[in-house]
């Protein structure tokens, strides 16, 4: 069963490690029944069954005696349709043959099941099982299903943990999922910000913490004020939060340090965002509200824009100028109200007379 299912699989579709099938091949296709409709689905089927297979000990026995062997050295396959896979190994051919189908609708979902459960849970390592992850990536992205595009992040994520990366090459990969916060279609930020949300759940805390905690935090809160979609809007503050919390307190200050310098930026989006930022403080566990109030809440007071002389009096006389204006005190306003809440009424009115809080700033 497993050599029946491995040989259509690898030799019929993916031989020679090639995104189209040659004319021999297809017409070798066609002869099989794997040509007429429905042929996509039997490729699928079998590469499900290879998969499962695969998994059991005498599967995975056979699997590791036979992935180096050039196909036609395998017994009992078909010798016609393994000479035209020329010189290319099991294992090659089978890596070829998973990311060709990931650009197939159809294929994708059993590809990704057998690149997860058979190659990366059996630890192989060559330069195409890079490749297929890099094409993983790019279909996390531009997939559009949300299984498939939760199943791509935890293969990405997990292949960034468990495979031999140089620092550059796991940094490129976050930079790549950085980059894409933007991305033109909303599905395709979500997808980025879930696999963004694993990374931080499931990398080393030391890693994390030293390496890439502000290379994650930085874009991702910078993207808050800019992001249009509400889902996508509430993932970026559940991934920030988590960060947060996740690192220690050092590590925490040194990242909100980064994202201070933007309180005196000439771009009021930055502006916004860190408005937006901080009011997360208050929810992260384990800290001291009280502390954090008199903390940030004079920064808040700095973000507010300075009001042009004018002798005009009442509400008009601090009526927001455009949309950027009204948005950046929103979102002051907001933020005051999160640490406001957060802390007892005494503890409010302390801290309200004190000289850490001007009685201009509930203007």
């Amino acid at each position: 069963v497993v050599l029946g299912a491995a040989t259509v699989v690898v030799v019929v579709l993916g031989a020679a490690a090639q995104q189209q099938l040659s004319g021999r091949l297809q017409r070798m296709a066609n002869a099989r029944g794997l040509g007429v409709p429905g042929g996509t689905e039997i490729i699928g089927v079998c590469t499900k069954t290879l998969a499962t297979l695969l998994r059991k000990r005498v599967s995975s026995d056979w699997f590791n005696k036979v992935h180096d062997k050039q196909l036609t050295e395998i017994q009992d396959v078909d010798r016609t349709i393994a000479k035209s896979a020329l010189k290319t190994t099991f294992l090659e051919a089978l890596v070829g043959q998973i990311h060709a189908s990931l650009d197939h609708e159809v294929l994708r979902p059993s590809s990704l099941l057998l690149l997860s459960r058979v190659l990366l849970h059996q630890k192989v390592e060559m330069p195409a099982v890079y490749d297929c992850i890099e094409r993983v990536g790019e279909v996390l992205i531009r997939g559009g299903d949300t299984n498939t595009s939760k199943r791509c992040a935890q293969i990405y994520t997990e292949f960034m943990i468990d495979y031999p990366h140089e620092d550059k090459a796991l940094q490129n990969k976050l930079t790549f999922l950085v980059r894409n916060l933007g991305f033109n279609e909303e599905g395709g930020r979500r997808s980025v910000i879930n696999a963004l949300y694993m990374v931080v759940m499931q990398f080393p805390l030391d890693l994390l913490s030293k390496r890439f905690g502000a290379l994650i935090f930085v874009p991702v809160a910078a993207r808050l004020p800019q992001e249009s979609d509400g889902q996508a809007r509430k993932m970026l503050e559940a991934l920030l939060l988590a960060l947060m919390e996740r690192v220690d307190k050092n590590v925490r200050n040194q990242l909100l340090s980064v994202v201070m310098k933007w309180k005196t930026s000439d771009k009021p989006l930055l502006k916004i965002a860190l408005a937006d930022l901080l009011a997360l403080v208050p929810k992260i566990e384990g800290e001291k509200p009280s502390e954090r109030f008199q903390e940030f809440v004079p920064v808040l007071r700095e973000l507010l824009p300075e009001d042009e002389q004018t002798e005009e009096i009442g509400p008009a006389a601090h009526k927001p100028k455009d949309a950027v204006h009204w948005r950046l005190v929103y979102s002051i306003m907001r933020s005051f109200e999160k640490f406001s809440s957060s802390i007892s009424p005494n503890d409010l009115d302390r801290l309200s007379t004190s000289s850490t809080l001007e009685a201009k700033f509930f203007w």
